[in-house]
């Protein structure tokens, strides 16, 4: 789940030179939107604040994933690298 918040901050360097700094990782799913306003961005930003929010019960919570929220995790984690892959050239 971090690798997503840290492929958010890449994207949003790439185009604007900006990254989240805030300890409110929720932060980093506006920013995305703010700074591309576009509903795809909107959309893909789902997949970022589904992980995010879910990272907070696997490291603050006292229990594990189950197997299908680790399978749903994958998903929504590649869905969103692999958008951003799309997005950045090269």
């Amino acid at each position: 789940m971090h690798a997503v918040i840290s492929t958010n901050n890449a994207l949003c360097v790439y185009y604007y030179g900006l990254r989240c700094l805030s300890e409110k990782h929720n932060d980093a799913g506006r920013l995305l939107v703010s700074l591309f306003n576009t509903k795809e961005a909107k959309e893909k930003s789902t997949h970022l604040i589904w992980l995010i929010n879910h990272k907070s019960l696997v490291e603050y919570d006292d229990r594990l994933f189950q197997e299908k929220e680790a399978l749903e995790a994958a998903k929504h984690t590649e869905r969103f690298i692999d958008w951003v892959k799309s997005k950045i050239p090269g």
